[in-house]
């Protein structure tokens, strides 16, 4: 029989004999299943969607296409980026960078190495707005060299 269901005694999940109670075990299951289901749900976010918010704001600035709110949209890719900021310089800036049509892997590493890792807000959105404007730059000059020419 379930030591849950008569009262008796069960050993929780740091090992020690408690005495058992229905009503309280499944609360503490509860809360146990719900703390679980909340770190998955973070885990879910910072490793599914937060890659792909961050990736159309990025292209958002990058393509000046709601140009009024590129100050709004910084602060945003700020807070997201706070998250977890090792994995945004060490992923995803790469990560981004590599997925960005209109660069050679030169630019691409030049831009990675100029971005500056720094953590307060009015920093890191200039060092946002600035990288977004010097892929702009390498874009629009490799866009108008001829065909199998020099890049910059």
């Amino acid at each position: 029989m379930n030591p849950h269901l008569r009262g008796g005694r069960v050993e929780n999940h740091l090992g020690t004999t408690t005495p058992s109670s229905p009503d309280r075990d499944s609360n503490l299951d509860l809360l146990v299943l719900s703390g679980r289901a909340q770190h998955n749900k973070r885990k879910l976010f910072r490793e599914e969607l937060l890659p792909q918010f961050l990736t159309v704001l990025l292209h958002t600035l990058l393509n000046k296409s709601h140009s009024l709110l590129g100050d709004d949209i910084a602060v945003a890719i700020y807070n997201m980026a706070a998250v977890d900021f090792p994995a945004f310089h060490d992923a995803f800036i790469p990560h981004f960078l590599r997925t960005t049509s209109g660069l050679d892997d030169n630019q691409r590493t030049i831009l990675q190495r100029n971005f500056k890792r720094d953590m307060d807000l009015p920093s890191f959105t200039q060092n946002i707005l600035r990288l977004m404007n010097d892929m702009r730059c390498y874009r629009l000059c490799n866009a108008s060299l001829p065909a199998n020419s020099v890049k910059l």
